[in-house]
């Protein structure tokens, strides 16, 4: 059985989901976006900005 069968459509599509547009990680996780990774399915957020290292790793730990 490949991984794809075992997922709900929704679980399938947090695997693809990505969005740079809502947030600049230096100001943290926002209460939305924790609203919105606590009920998605979402499971990888990709950063397309400036690398800031700092930043984007407290961000992603925050996650």
């Amino acid at each position: 059985m490949s991984l794809a069968a075992a997922l709900s459509i929704e679980q399938r599509a947090g695997l693809m989901l990505f969005g740079a547009q809502e947030y600049s990680p230096a100001d943290g996780i926002t209460p939305a976006q924790k609203k919105y990774l606590s009920q998605s399915q979402v499971r990888n957020v990709n950063y397309a900005g400036p690398n800031n290292v700092e930043a984007n790793v407290t961000w992603s730990n925050q996650m």
